[in-house]
C-alpha cells in the first residue's frame, strides 16, 4: 500500500472511532473505507449532520478550496439546487471546522460549466482536459 494511502485509511478509521465510540480495522483498500463509512452514518446519532465533501485543499494564503466534483457528458449547468448544496457545505463546513480561512468552491468538471447566474457564485471551474494536462 502505497505510504501516503496508508496513512490516510489509517487517519479514517481512527475518525470513525472517535465519531460513533466503536472499533474499526484500519480498511486495505477504498471500498473497505467505504463499508466502514456507510456503518458509521447508520450508527451515528440521528440528530448530528453528516456532510459529504469532494475533496478540500488548503492552500498556504489561508484559503480552502471546497471542490465538487460532478460528472456529465456535457456541460453541466448549475441549478438553485446545486448552488443551494454547495453553498450550505461552504456553511456547514466553516461551522462544523470553525476555520478562519476563506472558503472558495470549485467545482470539477468533465466539460465545464454553462454560465448562468448560479455559475457566477463558483469561484472557479477546472475541467477534465486541466486536470490531465
Amino acid at each position: 500500500m502505497i505510504g501516503i494511502t496508508k496513512s490516510l485509511f489509517l487517519a479514517f478509521s481512527l475518525s470513525a472511532k472517535e465519531y460513533v465510540s466503536k472499533e474499526y480495522a484500519i480498511p486495505s483498500n477504498w471500498l473497505e473505507a467505504f463499508e466502514i463509512l456507510k456503518d458509521v452514518i447508520r450508527s451515528s446519532d440521528r440528530d448530528r449532520k453528516i456532510v459529504f465533501l469532494d475533496l478540500l485543499i488548503v492552500r498556504r494564503d489561508q484559503i480552502i478550496n471546497l471542490c465538487e466534483m460532478k460528472y456529465s457528458e456535457r456541460e453541466f449547468t448549475v441549478t438553485a439546487k446545486v448552488d443551494r448544496d454547495i453553498r450550505n457545505k461552504v456553511a456547514d463546513f466553516k461551522t462544523m471546522s470553525r476555520t478562519k480561512y476563506a472558503i472558495h468552491p470549485i467545482i470539477v468538471m468533465t466539460y465545464g460549466v454553462t454560465e448562468n447566474s448560479y455559475s457566477g457564485n463558483l469561484q472557479a471551474v477546472i475541467t477534465a482536459d486541466e486536470l490531465f494536462v
